[in-house]
């Protein structure tokens, strides 16, 4: 990986991956954008750490498995949002959660931007 976290096709490295332990919303910096991270046994997810409504840090609010669903929950106003898919599932919030891929690689978690080249 380059100076900049920067791995194969767009691949960036957004923190060590026992600083992203199971089932704790985390933090982190990727490219100047505020992201969150959460872990579970069988998936990782990438949101933006922002809520839609009012930018209030989701890190900050509770996330939960939910049947089949990761749900983020707002601490400002309870908006909540389907990780996986960044859908709205519950206002005050009216527009999705920007999400991104995620993945483990050589004991980091890394993510991956749609607008950036390969």
């Amino acid at each position: 990986m380059g100076e900049d976290g920067r791995a194969r096709a767009g691949w960036i490295a957004a923190r060590p991956l026992a600083a992203v332990p199971e089932g704790r919303p985390v933090k982190a910096v990727v490219g100047g954008a505020e992201i969150l991270l959460f872990r579970t046994a069988e998936r990782l997810h990438a949101a933006t750490n922002r809520c839609t409504h009012q930018a209030t840090p989701l890190s900050r609010g509770t996330v939960r498995p939910s049947g089949s669903l990761v749900v983020s929950t707002c601490p400002l106003h309870g908006s909540q949002f389907d990780l996986a898919r960044g859908r709205v599932l519950r206002g005050p919030a009216m527009r999705p959660l920007p999400v991104y891929e995620a993945r483990i690689y050589e004991g980091s978690v890394q993510v991956r931007f749609p607008d950036l080249p390969p």
